[in-house]
């Protein structure tokens, strides 16, 4: 992938949850987690900008049916002749106080590459994490405080309420648990 579509994906991530930030201090609950109260639904739209030029839009939802949460990312974004589908999915549940995690899918489709697709499914009951990454299968432990990769920016969002968050998660991703540092650099 070329510098510009790098950057152009990295702006989306960093305009998230920039953007992320206003939505959670109107919204949320401080006591949402630990108070027991239920997440505030919400549909965020952002644009997808680079040096002032619009290059696409994203949609994140949050959801809930049933008691079953659903977060949801997807994202256009296009370049000359290169064009960029994502989709996240995230579906969870809030137990004990806690994130009761249910699976995570997702689908990033370029031009002229093979659409990447990963799904992860969490096993409450055997303790085990399965999950497949472009037909590769995998297995971990289910280990407390680790995410999926969606899930992760959520928390992150509302842990931004506290003046004490963490900076430091786990998250499962493409057979690997991988440690996600946040910094605040600052605004653009």
């Amino acid at each position: 992938m070329n510098l510009p579509v790098k950057r152009v994906f990295f702006s989306l991530i960093m305009f998230t949850l920039c953007l992320s930030v206003v939505v959670a201090k109107e919204n949320i609950d401080p006591n949402a987690i630990t108070g027991g109260n239920q997440l505030v639904q919400y549909t965020a739209n952002y644009k997808i900008l680079r040096k002032g030029k619009e290059y696409g839009k994203a949609t994140r939802t949050l959801i809930r049916t049933n008691g079953v949460y659903k977060l949801e990312l997807t994202s256009k974004a296009s370049a000359f002749f290169y064009n960029i589908f994502t989709k996240q999915t995230s579906q969870f549940t809030l137990y004990d106080n806690d994130f009761y995690q249910i699976s995570f899918k997702s689908l990033d489709d370029r031009s002229f590459k093979k659409a990447k697709r990963q799904t992860i499914l969490f096993d409450h009951k055997k303790n085990i994490v399965v999950g497949d990454s472009e037909g590769n299968g995998w297995q971990k432990n289910l280990q407390a405080k680790t995410y999926d990769p969606l899930l992760v920016f959520e928390i992150l969002r509302l842990n931004l309420n506290s003046k004490n968050f963490d900076t430091n998660y786990k998250v499962y991703d493409d057979a690997k648990i991988k440690d996600y540092l946040f910094v605040n650099e600052g605004t653009e």
